[in-house]
């Protein structure tokens, strides 16, 4: 809007101050919806774009960089130890593909655009390892195992040509695990509490067992 102004013989036309500003400020809110738009329409594309997914056997890490490579997506995180072996399955949207997904290894998400930040959705302990040996001889015990019954189920690991073992990732707790090997006395630890500050090692003697059952089929 413009007004006039009178100056003794002269006059001459202004803008009018107000209407400037409400001229800029419709332009600033129409740039700043453009940017939030922008923003939104990825993940209101990916939310109907059907896809059929199928891995057998993959590491997390594997599927992750398909998913990327296939659909364009950016997956951010760090320190998150990925399962080496997944098998998934899913035909529908992307989006409720992630969202499997994501359940699937236990991870909580948050899309930003088509950048994915993920997160540990539980709070894992650090690693638990040691060796199995002979309690006499000293001897490693090579093929051991060791089972840890959890929340998910039964976990378990076995010794290698050392008599090292490592088990898988557990959540913080207390939990009983159990040593198993042909020709020995079985060996528990109950009540094993796993932190978050450090590895856990646990060494054990196995002895060997006063009576050897023979089954006959």
């Amino acid at each position: 809007m413009w007004f006039l102004k009178s100056t003794g013989q002269s006059r001459y036309f202004l803008p009018d101050a107000s209407s400037n500003f409400t001229h800029f400020r419709h332009v600033l809110v129409t740039a700043l919806v453009l940017c939030l738009t922008s923003n939104i329409l990825p993940a209101q594309f990916d939310s109907i774009l059907v896809v059929d997914l199928s891995y057998e056997d993959v590491s997390g890490e594997y599927i992750l960089q398909d998913l990327s490579k296939r659909h364009s997506l950016r997956f951010s995180y760090s320190e998150i130890d990925l399962p080496q072996h997944v098998t998934f399955e899913y035909a529908g949207s992307l989006y409720s593909a992630i969202d499997a997904l994501m359940d699937k290894l236990r991870l909580e998400h948050r899309w930003i655009a088509k950048n994915i930040v993920l997160r540990e959705g539980v709070v894992y302990g650090k690693r638990v390892k040691g060796y199995v040996i002979d309690q006499d001889t000293k001897t490693p015990l090579v093929g051991a195992t060791i089972s840890v019954l959890t929340a998910n189920g039964e976990k378990g690991a076995s010794t290698d040509v050392r008599g090292r073992f490592e088990l898988p990732r557990l959540e913080v707790g207390r939990y009983d695990i159990r040593f198993d090997y042909l020709g020995y006395q079985q060996v528990q630890r109950n009540q094993v509490l796993v932190k978050s500050g450090k590895e856990l090692v646990l060494n054990v003697g196995m002895a060997v067992s006063s009576t050897l059952s023979i089954e006959i089929l």
